[in-house]
């Protein structure tokens, strides 16, 4: 037999439930998630003896070049320190006065993402900015072009294999439709001569 009336406890049980479904969002717009890759990111850097909660200047007098281990983080030393390339997920439009308050330098967000680049001494605090979801590190990305022709079927086009004779590529001339490039960049230049190969732009 129950202490109090059944229709009390339901009563009870009902303002709880409406209480958390009320307090559940608040609690959810403070509570970013750091990703597992972030977490192991921070634990590599203790363990190289660097401090990420360390003031910037601690940090920024580090040797040049970081150690082997943590060249495959998205780290960079800056002015300030050094700062981390991560990918923000937001439940509303970014919160533009937080980012520049912890001196995050952060791209236009699109569909709730949005990429950043963060003082590792900002790391907690950008953790805790009304509706940021997720701050997500990744490892840096390899190139792997030599795998990916052989993937689609480079080799054998090159080999010629079922087709009337070889191809290779050369002499095609690509056109890309596009927003902006770097025109300067030196994947465009002849590798020899240092000659551009833009046709056109």
């Amino acid at each position: 037999m129950s202490f109090f009336p059944k229709p009390f406890l339901a009563y009870i049980l009902s303002l709880i439930s409406v209480l958390c479904f009320l307090v559940s969002p608040v609690a959810a717009q403070n509570a970013a998630q750091l990703s597992p890759e972030g977490w192991l990111m921070l634990q590599e850097l203790t363990t190289e003896g660097i401090d990420p909660k360390a003031s910037p200047t601690a940090n920024k007098n580090l040797p040049p070049g970081l150690p082997k281990r943590l060249q495959a983080w998205p780290l960079t030393q800056s002015e300030t320190g050094l700062r981390v390339g991560v990918i923000l997920e937001w439940a509303q439009a970014p919160d533009v006065a937080a980012l520049s308050r912890l001196d995050i330098q952060a791209s236009e967000a699109t569909t709730g993402l949005q990429t950043a680049r963060v003082p590792l001494t900002s790391l907690d605090d950008l953790l805790q900015v009304p509706g940021l979801l997720r701050v997500q590190v990744n490892y840096k990305g390899k190139t792997q072009l030599d795998a990916g022709r052989r993937d689609v079927g480079g080799d054998q086009v090159f080999a010629g294999t079922g087709l009337p004779q070889p191809y290779t590529g050369a002499g095609v001339i690509v056109g890309i439709v596009d927003n902006g490039f770097d025109y300067t960049h030196p994947v465009f230049r002849h590798a020899v001569t240092g000659q551009s190969r833009i046709v056109r732009a």
